[in-house]
């Protein structure tokens, strides 16, 4: 081989290696960013958790909701002159049956 080419072949590696170790610290340094950037968010997370959680509990009187009414929503119809009869008997026979 060429002493100008066996040279030029050397640059031409050196300089491969060179990029591909350039290469890998990039990478190594996204990484590191990345997870520091998560550990950051979870960091926030972790710190708000209990003032939400809080604030929920707050919120909430810890009593259940009220219980609906099943009879009422249970077979209701649309707005029409055979729905409104309907709806009048239900009540009539309800009224019925809570009376002692």
């Amino acid at each position: 081989m060429w002493p100008a080419m066996k040279t030029l072949t050397l640059k031409i590696d050196n300089a491969l290696a060179s990029a591909m170790e350039h290469s890998a610290k990039r990478e190594r340094r996204l990484a590191v960013r990345s997870e520091s950037a998560m550990l950051g968010a979870m960091k926030t997370v972790v710190t708000n958790l209990p003032s939400s959680l809080q604030r929920k509990a707050a919120g909430s009187s810890g009593e259940p909701a009220a219980p609906k009414d099943w009879r009422r929503s249970v077979g209701s119809l649309t707005d029409s002159v055979l729905a409104r009869a309907a709806d009048a008997e239900g009540r009539r026979i309800r009224r019925k049956q809570t009376k002692p």
